[in-house]
Parts: C-alpha cells; sequence; structure tokens
C-alpha cells in the first residue's frame, strides 16, 4: 500500500516531469466546453447486489463487512456510489439462502411465494426473510451514506404465471391471448389463463417488502434481458408485443399502488437489440404512458448511440445503462493498463472502465450506469473480490472470508460517481483529439471527454487519456460563466495503483489511487490548460472564484426511518449570503436526546468544506435506535465556518417528527 499522501504533485520533481511529458512526444490539444448547455440529468452510478453476493461482505470477519460498505458508498473517502440494482427472484433455486456455506451464499435468494394458489385471481400467501440474499442488509447499510437510488428489477415471475410452469428457462407471463396459449402451455391450466395482474400484484409485494426493511425501492423493472433463456437461473422471454400487452395490465395497477416508483422497461441483452425492442413499446402509446426509462445491457453491443425514448415530437425520457460485466476466464483483470495472467489485452482494466463509461455518456446519453456485481470471488471481474487475492492454482481461503481485492477498475468507476452526483447535467464538450471510435477496448491515440454541472454549482472535466506517446496537453476554451474558476485535480494511473497493490489484500485507499494533484490544471480568464498523464484518467473540479461579502447559511433537514430503527437525517445547507463560506463544518447535531454521528458513525465535527453563494451541500446524519416513531423531537444543529469577515457560527433548531418505516 502506498503511504498516505494527500496531495500529488505532477511536475514537482524535474526527473518525473520528464517521465509523464517529454517534449518531443507530448502534443497541445484544443476544444471548448460550455457549462450551460445542458444535456441529460445524472441520476447516479453504481453496481449490482444480486444473487446472493452482499451476504460475502455481510458475513466477513472483523472489520471487512464495514470497511467494504464504507469504501463503496462513502462519498468523502470512498467511491460514494449513489445507486444499487436490487434483484428481485434473481435465483437459481427457491430455497432461502443458507448462510452455513458460501455454496449456499452464492446463486441463492428467495420467492415470497412457496405455495402456488389455486389460480391467479386468487391472492397468494407471501413471505419474506428480511434477507433477500443479503440485498437488504447491504441496501440498508447504504442508506445511511444518503443513497436513495435503488432499482430493483426483477429476472422472472413464479414459475405457476409463467407458460412453461418453471421460474427458470424462460417462458411468458401467461397473458390471455392466442401467443401464450398454445399446445402443453400451462397458461391452459384453469384459473391460469390471464397473469397479468397478479404478477403485477407480486411485485407490488416485494417493493413493500423492501421498503418495510427501510431500503426504499426508488425505481421498478418487470423483466431482464427478455432475449435470453436461461436454464440456469429465473428468466422469461416475452416479444416486444407480449411485452406490450404486460404493460397494459401492469401500468395501471403499480400507478395505483400507492408506491412512488419509476417504472423501468426492459433491461434488454445488447444495446441495439434493446432500440429494436423499446422501439416498439415506444410506438405504442399506452405501453409508453408506463415506463418512465428505457435501460438496456452493453453485452454484444455497448453505448454508443442513444437509444429511441419518444416519438417524435414528444418528451425524450431517460435511458440506462443497467448492466455489463465480463465473464471468467478473462474477467478478473486487477491492473489499471496491464494485461493480467489468463488474459490476452486489457479487458476489463481500469482504463478499460474509465472508456466504457465515457462513451455511454458521451454516445449512449445514459442517465445512470451500473456495472455488474459489486463483489463476488475468483475471477468473476466483480468491483470487490471477496477473499481475494486471486492467484493462479491457487486453494480459494474458505469461508467466511476475512480478505478482499479491490480491482483497479473500482476507482475508474469511482472517478465517476464520486464527483459527478446524482442531479448532475452531462454538458456539451469538444476536443480536436482523433475520435475515439473504440474507446471501450483501452487502446487508440484520443482523448475521451465528459464535463458535467454538479447540483452543488461546482462543475466536473473527466478526461480519460489513451495516448501511448506521452502527457498530452489540452487548451480549453470555458463559457464566460466560468471565468477564472479555482481548477483542483485528481488523477488516476499505474502510478496511483501499482500493480503489485492492485492484486493484493491491501487495497489503495481512494484518496491516493484518486489523487488529488496539483501542476495539473490552470485557469486564466475564459482559458483552462491541462497536461494529462499518460494512459490515465483525470477529474478536474473547477469552483468559483472567493468572493467577500457576508454569509448566510441555512439548514434544512428532512428524515427518513432506517430498517434498523435508527434515523436518517438529510441536512441541506444553503448560502443565502454574497460572500463564500470556506471551511464549513458540522459541528454537533442532536435529535431528542440522541446524538448524531455521520456516513454513517464518524464522529462530528463533519467537513463540509467551501459554499459558495446561492449554492448548497448536504449532510448525511444517522440517529441512533431509540426514538418513538411518530413521536415530536427537537432536531438541534450547529456549525461553523471561516469568511473574508472572518469566523463564523451557524446553528438551527427544529421540531421534527421521528418518522416510521412504511
Amino acid at each position: 500500500m502506498k503511504a498516505l499522501i494527500s496531495v500529488r504533485q505532477l511536475f514537482a520533481l524535474p526527473t518525473l516531469a520528464m517521465l509523464l511529458a517529454p517534449a518531443a512526444l507530448a502534443q497541445t490539444l484544443t476544444g471548448n466546453v460550455n457549462f450551460t448547455s445542458k444535456l441529460q440529468q445524472i441520476d447516479g452510478f453504481g453496481v449490482a447486489a444480486t444473487f446472493g453476493r452482499p451476504t460475502y461482505i455481510q458475513t466477513a470477519t472483523g472489520n471487512v463487512p464495514s470497511q467494504i460498505v464504507d469504501m463503496l458508498f462513502n462519498p468523502k473517502t470512498g467511491a460514494g456510489l449513489s445507486m444499487l440494482r436490487m434483484g428481485i427472484d434473481d435465483v437459481v433455486s427457491s430455497n432461502a439462502t443458507d448462510v452455513s456455506n458460501a455454496a449456499g451464499i452464492a446463486n441463492s435468494g428467495i420467492f415470497i411465494v412457496n405455495t402456488p394458489p389455486n389460480s391467479c385471481s386468487e391472492t397468494p400467501t407471501y413471505t419474506w426473510d428480511h434477507s433477500a440474499g443479503g440485498e437488504i442488509w447491504i441496501g440498508q447499510q447504504a442508506v445511511k451514506y444518503g443513497v436513495n437510488r435503488f432499482y430493483a428489477d426483477s429476472w422472472g415471475a413464479p414459475g405457476y404465471m409463467k407458460t412453461n410452469n418453471n421460474a427458470n428457462s424462460g417462458g411468458v407471463i401467461c397473458d390471455g391471448t392466442a401467443s401464450t396459449q398454445g399446445t402443453g402451455s400451462h397458461c391452459l391450466a384453469n384459473g391460469f389463463s390471464d397473469c397479468r395482474a397478479a404478477y403485477a400484484n407480486y411485485l407490488v409485494q416485494y417493493v413493500k417488502d423492501y421498503q418495510g426493511d427501510g431500503v426504499p425501492i426508488s425505481d421498478l423493472g418487470w423483466i431482464n434481458e427478455p432475449n435470453t433463456n436461461q436454464p440456469a437461473y429465473a428468466s422469461m422471454t416475452p416479444t416486444s408485443a407480449q411485452a406490450i400487452t404486460f404493460q397494459d395490465v401492469y401500468g395501471p395497477i403499480l400507478r395505483g399502488s400507492g408506491l412512488k416508483v419509476n417504472l423501468v422497461c426492459c433491461d434488454v441483452f445488447n444495446w441495439s437489440t434493446a432500440n429494436t425492442y423499446d422501439t416498439a413499446i415506444v410506438n405504442d402509446p399506452t405501453a409508453d404512458s408506463f415506463v418512465d426509462i428505457y435501460s438496456a445491457h452493453e453485452y454484444g453491443q455497448v453505448a454508443n448511440f442513444v437509444q429511441t425514448t419518444a416519438t417524435a415530437g414528444n418528451p425524450i425520457k431517460k435511458n440506462w445503462m443497467t448492466e455489463w460485466g465480463p465473464q471468467s476466464p478473462v474477467a478478473w483483470n486487477p491492473y489499471w493498463d496491464s494485461s493480467f495472467a489468463g488474459t490476452s489485452t486489457n479487458f476489463n482494466d481500469g482504463m478499460f472502465i474509465a472508456n466504457d463509461i465515457s462513451n455511454a455518456l458521451n454516445l449512449g446519453h445514459i442517465s445512470s450506469y451500473l456495472y455488474w456485481y459489486a463483489d463476488s470471488t475468483s475471477t468473476t471481474g466483480a468491483m470487490v473480490e471477496i477473499g481475494g487475492p486471486y492467484v493462479s492454482g491457487q486453494t480459494y481461503q474458505s469461508w467466511p472470508y476475512f480478505t478482499y481485492t479491490v480491482p483497479a477498475r473500482f476507482y475508474a468507476l469511482a472517478q465517476f460517481s464520486r464527483f459527478v452526483r446524482p442531479g448532475a447535467y452531462e454538458v456539451t464538450m469538444n476536443t480536436n483529439t482523433s475520435a475515439c471510435s473504440r474507446i471501450t477496448q483501452g487502446v487508440g491515440n484520443c482523448l475521451a471527454t465528459t464535463a458535467f454541472v454538479s447540483p452543488d454549482g461546482s462543475k466536473v472535466i473527466n478526461v480519460v487519456n489513451n495516448y501511448t506517446s506521452g502527457a498530452q496537453t489540452l487548451n480549453l476554451t470555458l463559457d464566460a460563466g466560468s471565468a477564472d474558476w479555482i481548477p483542483t485535480a485528481y488523477i488516476t494511473d499505474a502510478d496511483t495503483i501499482p500493480n503489485s497493490v492492485a492484486n493484493s489484500a491491501s487495497p489503495e485507499p481512494l484518496n491516493t489511487a484518486i489523487a488529488n494533484t496539483s501542476g495539473v490544471a490552470s485557469v486564466s480568464g475564459t482559458t483552462l490548460t491541462a497536461t494529462f498523464p499518460i494512459r490515465s484518467m483525470t477529474t478536474i473540479v473547477l469552483t468559483p472564484p472567493v468572493t467577500a461579502g457576508p454569509v448566510q447559511l441555512v439548514v434544512t433537514p428532512s428524515h427518513f426511518a432506517e430498517g434498523d430503527g435508527t434515523v436518517l437525517s438529510t441536512l441541506t445547507v444553503t448560502n443565502n449570503g454574497t460572500g463564500t463560506a470556506q471551511n464549513v463544518q458540522v459541528t454537533s447535531a442532536s435529535l431528542g436526546t440522541s446524538v448524531g454521528t455521520t456516513m454513517p458513525t464518524g464522529p462530528l465535527p463533519f467537513m463540509v468544506g467551501t459554499i459558495a453563494p446561492g449554492s448548497s451541500a448536504v449532510v448525511y446524519v444517522n440517529y441512533a435506535a431509540g426514538q418513538t416513531p411518530g413521536a415530536t423531537a427537537i432536531e438541534k444543529i450547529t456549525g461553523t465556518y471561516t469568511s473574508s469577515s472572518g469566523n463564523g457560527n451557524f446553528g438551527a433548531s427544529f421540531r421534527a417528527v421521528v418518522p416510521a418505516l412504511p
């Protein structure tokens, strides 16, 4: 593990400068970025918590569970992941997860109907194990860090609702039409001709179960990869016409359920195939009215064009990239920019993922990017390898696991998730670099660039330098409103994540893997000049110049009941003054007799940073269990700041109602 230095200097030493930017090899590129020209809004970046994998983390020994959770969700010292994809019926068998051994944990979950009813019109007996293969546990942990975007996606309906009377091996929902009534179809059985409402109500119940345990499902999908027939686990294979028929019943039931969820469709395998599939739904006004977000996977075809999400003249709906992840044996490459044992290319290294996300944002105009497994074992290509490091031919450590490895690709995802927060907008950015037409290969002499304006008012530029010839200098023309803003640069490359660390049981801390680096970027007027190391990813955060004037900090809270009895208070601190508030920190928080901690157990004070006039920052405070839901309690907040006028204090007191679970 490298030394914990807070700031890396790119040109501090002449020898290092020569290595990074030889004069004979460096070239100057130009471009422009307009932070007032907004494109798609960003909903977040995240991973899948599916097929029982979160239980690997939950049951690990010692401090491993808390370390991994903090690394995943802490926006200050971790990746700040802002979304989780939860799997409904993502199971190999209907047996509940057996946490007595590793084999029982993997690839297991639950169905909430264990005994089929006599017909699809009969309300079944629902059961709930309050775990769902560890999804509830990891969801509860994420909430403590302020994560509020949980996408529940169903792999398929219980077998009794389908043509093949089997949860696995494809089949479709019995829908009362001739397409599901063929010879041998289970839909011919008395009482099972039309199970669309039964499946819709089944999904409503699932969402209520999650919410009852403090995991606020915000988005719901009823199908996963309808163009793949999977005999090994739950699956369904409806045509787009059958999907339309299902939406006609499903949509009104979900809209009328009282659940505040976005309806997502359809997680099709392959970006091009998804566009064909989804376009049919888009062109059906009724079915389309019950879709809020269109989604697709990158297998076989990456997100290099914008999906059709609306007919001409209608508002464009968001589209998400909801799954991509390589499979064994080439999946496990822990390095930033090198091939690994068993791989012939740099497939799935850090540069690969940095480029793929940039590609999907720029060309696919996605609003979210969800990688596959958050964690798994061996060579599955997860973002965290439980029990690592992987060594070919070595006997794997037995469960429960006590080590973990963090590959370099995780830090590429973190470059986006940490700095591009939910609610940000991508903006237009252009350079004269060679076209990155194959950037998902992680090779080629080009810069992959993206830019964003954040909810807190800051502006973000991400640059992936694919050049193999050396460091590259970029002169960017900024819009007038960004003149003389202050740049701070963060670099990830093979120097910040050495190969010896990337495949070790001592992961590189986020704050050194994504290194705050001086000497990278400068701004003069509307010209930003930055130099990017060879084969690297750099994030430049622009903040407005400090202005003199009075500071007025106002705190606005909102409260959420967490599944373990604790209470999350989301504090929005807004600067209504005309001067910049610097070194803002929340020094204390209390709700009744409970003293607040932050993210999720760190004691206050919590350093917020700088809040420009008219901008705001969000702080998450957790209060211990013991408050009575529905009771009134006084919440008190205190804090300090500095400004051009000297030191200052702020505070607030609220009469709050202790929230209850649904």
